[in-house]
């Protein structure tokens, strides 16, 4: 995959919490404004931010994708698992988009996450959120 040239940011958590967080669900389409299909481009997920917690800590994150308007969720990526109190910054290839996506961090332990996730492409797309 080459330079990302366009993001679109699906999960977003201002303030420190130890609930499992899901993002909001984004209907991903083709970009009108050039003649690459959603299919053809490479993509990928970032997910970053700060995790805080003295013992047993973990962050877990998934990207989610649904084939059928939302009812069903399956995950595409998975980011490692971290188990450490400090940044959080990771780039995950997805193989392909579904036509809604969405990103979910799960906490165990005393973990709280404070972050944000990303959708990214090399090509041009269109992400309106759903719900």
């Amino acid at each position: 995959m080459g330079l990302f040239r366009h993001k679109k940011q699906i999960l977003t958590q201002a303030s420190a919490t130890a609930d499992d967080i899901t993002g909001g669900a984004y209907l991903v389409r083709d970009s009108q404004a050039d003649d690459v299909r959603s299919s053809s481009q490479g993509w990928a997920a970032v997910l970053q931010g700060t995790m805080a917690g003295s013992s047993t800590p973990t962050i877990d994150g998934v990207v989610q994708g649904s084939w059928d308007g939302g009812t069903t969720w399956g995950t595409i990526a998975s980011f490692t698992q971290v188990t450490a109190a400090g940044a959080i910054h990771e780039v995950k290839q997805i193989p392909f988009p579904a036509p809604q996506m969405r990103m979910k961090v799960t906490s165990g332990g005393d973990a709280t996450f404070t972050g944000k996730g990303f959708l990214v492409s090399d090509g041009g797309f269109n992400a309106a959120l759903q719900s």
